[in-house]
């Protein structure tokens, strides 16, 4: 291939490696967020179940308030959910961060894909469609954005 058609090649390549690493902040992320969700769901479910048994049908009472202060269970899982949340605040916010990343990193993806096509599609009419390279320039376009198609559904 020729030096330009290289040239392009290899700052696409680099861009792809940018955009992975994003890909892969964004799904480590998501993944924290979530356990962290889902043991705040188990906390909460724990902390109802004790509601329950000190307010049967919902009656609140001055003896049923005392209790659920007392419960030793209540009290471990409200802890363990103050515990928990600041940590699936950051999560979610590292998340965030990570999703404006990728879509940063897709953005000049596609904008480098797309500065390439142009060049071998201008090229190709040049050269009336005799260059070998021409075909492997034109797959490696097609992969790419099929690649950039595929991530933005993370963001």
């Amino acid at each position: 291939m020729g030096a330009n058609t290289d040239k392009f090649m290899t700052q696409i390549r680099a861009l792809i490696a940018n955009a992975a690493m994003s890909v892969a902040d964004v799904e480590q992320f998501s993944e924290a967020a979530r356990q962290y969700c889902d043991e705040i769901g188990k906390q909460n479910d724990i902390m109802t179940q004790r509601h329950n048994v000190h307010f049967p049908n919902g009656s609140q009472t001055s003896a049923g308030e005392l209790a659920i202060e007392q419960d030793a269970v209540y009290r471990a899982a409200v802890a363990k959910v103050d515990a928990i949340e600041p940590k699936y605040a950051s999560a979610v916010q590292k998340k965030m961060t990570a999703k404006a990343e990728l879509r940063a990193a897709l953005q000049g993806l596609s904008t480098s894909v797309a500065q390439f096509d142009a060049y071998v599609t201008a090229k190709e009419n040049k050269w009336l469609g005799g260059k070998k390279s021409v075909p492997a320039a034109k797959t490696f376009i097609t992969t790419t954005k099929a690649y950039v198609t595929s991530c933005k559904s993370l963001i």
